[in-house]
C-alpha cells in the first residue's frame, strides 16, 4: 500500500497531495473538518537536491511551482521547522 493510500484510508474526504513529494509528508491536519496533507519544506528541498538541484534552485522551484500555489481549501500545508 502506498503512503497516499495509507493516509487516505481512514478518511471519506479525498486528500490533496503534492506530486513527487510523498516521502516529505509529515502528517495530516484536521482544521474543523478540512483535511490537509502536511509537508516538510526542508525534506522537499532535500528531495530536489538529491535529484541534482542546487539549494537555491530547489527553493526557487518550490516557491514558484508548489509553495505559492492555491488549489482550494484542501491545499496542502508546507511547514518550515526553522532549525
Amino acid at each position: 500500500m502506498s503512503v497516499r493510500e495509507e493516509l487516505q484510508e481512514p478518511f471519506d474526504e479525498p486528500l490533496l497531495f503534492a506530486d513527487g513529494f510523498d516521502d516529505c509528508i509529515i502528517g495530516i491536519s484536521d482544521d474543523f473538518g478540512k483535511l490537509r496533507v502536511v509537508y516538510s519544506v526542508e525534506k522537499m528541498i532535500e528531495s530536489l537536491m538529491s535529484s541534482g538541484d542546487t539549494y537555491l534552485d530547489a527553493i526557487d522551484w518550490l516557491e514558484f511551482n508548489t509553495l505559492n500555489t492555491w488549489v482550494g481549501e484542501n491545499t496542502p500545508i508546507y511547514v518550515e521547522s526553522g532549525t
